[in-house]
């Protein structure tokens, strides 16, 4: 369903979808990320270091990383809506920014911002045309030397049934991906 600006809109946005987004990301972190937050564990961030996350919906890999860095990284999460925004209370996440922003379309004053863009499960939210133009973006932002996280599903091997969802995302992704 559209949302009357060109942006489809599929999923509830009340607690339960809220829960949803947080229930999965602890579930990808324990099976797919091994435990990790930053799934790399040779990358050591700086005590300054600014750090995005893209896509922050629930917000549930910023507090996850604001609970294993220095309280002098600076965290932000941007999402298309503030909707799933966690609510930040403690003192300890003071450290934490969220603002409404496209991942297509970035502020210009983040060029060579970030020492680390973290981006999680955005296959289903844009299209191929805007995955070139978000990475783009993800790679502007980026400091010189800095690092990107992206965990995103195999749709080019995906197992599905005829007529599912499955294989309708695998049919639409799985061609001329480049």
């Amino acid at each position: 369903m559209s949302n009357g600006s060109g942006t489809y809109v599929i999923l509830a946005k009340d607690d339960a979808e809220r829960k949803r987004l947080d229930d999965g990301y602890r579930y990808l972190k324990e099976h797919l990320r091994r435990g990790r937050t930053i799934y790399d564990e040779t990358l050591v961030l700086p005590e300054n270091a600014v750090v995005l996350d893209v896509g922050t919906g629930s917000g549930a890999w910023i507090l996850d990383l604001a609970c294993i860095v220095p309280s002098s990284v600076v965290i932000h999460g941007i999402d298309l809506s503030s909707t799933f925004f966690p609510h930040i209370q403690s003192p300890r996440n003071q450290n934490i920014h969220l603002s409404v922003n496209s991942c297509t379309s970035l502020p210009e004053d983040w060029s060579n911002s970030f020492d680390l863009v973290n981006q999680s499960l955005l296959m289903g939210a844009i299209t191929r045309d805007e995955w070139r133009q978000n990475l783009l973006e993800v790679y502007r932002v980026l400091k010189p030397g800095g690092r990107v996280q992206l965990f995103e599903a195999d749709i080019i091997s995906l197992e599905s049934q005829p007529g599912t969802a499955c294989e309708k995302l695998r049919l639409i992704y799985g061609r001329n991906i480049a």
